[in-house]
């Protein structure tokens, strides 16, 4: 909503001074806002950093304050390096360590918790993030359903950085990083086999990978478990735009409208009576689900 990035200069030094002024902190949490949400997440770490420095020193008496801070370094953190998730998990530990023990505390700490899963993920410790699911979730929830739980916060997390790619100002191209989303994604899929939109986002990064046939092979999957056609028309519109050489979209785009063809025709009478349906097109029909 900021428009095109711009490059912006660095936060100058700040002399021990200038950081005790009446709300510098929140000041600097405020250009780091800005910052964060025009994409610029090296530059939000950067003043969110300063900014905690000040709150070091008044932990003791705006104990709020410091966590929150942190809080934020640790979101700024994993959306500037995502492939460095250990520095977000860092920041956000001591900032469940400065939260009080009052009910905004509590509050500030299951947020961070709930981010945690994602930094953990990242951090390629499924273990960790299974654990601080568990300790968020009902004591009666079952194992199965804490596992699609986490197959969705795999999803949701490369859907963010994937929707901020343009934006990102990353130390490194993010071509670097699509290889962790696809990897991601695909466990994803693992862990959720039902959640067509993980299919639907593996077929995104699949095109942007340069690979059609993968694509479109995730783009059939989304649909059989219930992708909106509409999306699907999208994509394919969008993909033909791009790639007009790729076949494989092709073909699932032809064997979308024989099928709508299809299903159109089904409610027609001839001759005072149903016509016989057409058969549903192979691509298109659920997958037989596979033996335990």
């Amino acid at each position: 909503c900021y428009g095109a990035h711009r490059d912006l200069p660095p936060f100058p030094p700040r002399r021990s001074s200038d950081l005790t002024e009446p709300w510098a902190p929140e000041k600097l949490r405020l250009a780091a806002t800005v910052q964060f949400r025009r994409g610029n997440y090296h530059a939000a770490s950067e003043a969110l950093r300063i900014a905690s420095r000040a709150y070091d020193a008044l932990a003791a008496s705006a104990p709020m304050g410091a966590a929150s801070c942190y809080a934020e370094l640790a979101d700024c953190q994993f959306f500037a390096e995502p492939e460095r998730a250990e520095i977000a998990i860092q920041s956000a530990q001591h900032a469940i360590s400065l939260a009080p023990e009052s009910l905004q505390g509590r509050r500030l700490k299951r947020n961070v918790m709930h981010r945690m899963v994602d930094y953990y993920l990242g951090a390629d410790d499924e273990v960790q993030a299974m654990r601080t699911l568990r300790q968020m979730a009902p004591p009666t929830a079952a194992d199965e359903v804490l596992r699609s739980a986490l197959g969705v916060r795999y999803r949701a997390m490369c859907e963010a950085l994937r929707d901020r790619r343009l934006a990102q100002v990353l130390r490194r191209p993010v071509d670097k990083l699509l290889p962790k989303l696809q990897r991601w994604a695909a466990r994803a899929i693992e862990l959720n086999g039902d959640d067509y939109q993980a299919r639907y986002l593996a077929a995104d990064l699949a095109f942007y990978a340069g690979d059609c046939d993968a694509a479109a092979e995730h783009l059939v999957q989304a649909i059989q478990r219930g992708l909106p056609l509409q999306s699907a028309q999208r994509f394919i519109k969008a993909a033909r735009t791009k790639r007009p050489d790729c076949t494989a979209i092709e073909e699932v785009e032809t064997t979308l409208r024989a099928a709508q063809h299809g299903h159109e025709h089904e409610h027609e009478h001839e001759h005072g009576h149903e016509p016989e349906p057409e058969p549903v097109p192979q691509l298109l029909k659920e997958p037989t689900p596979s033996k335990p």
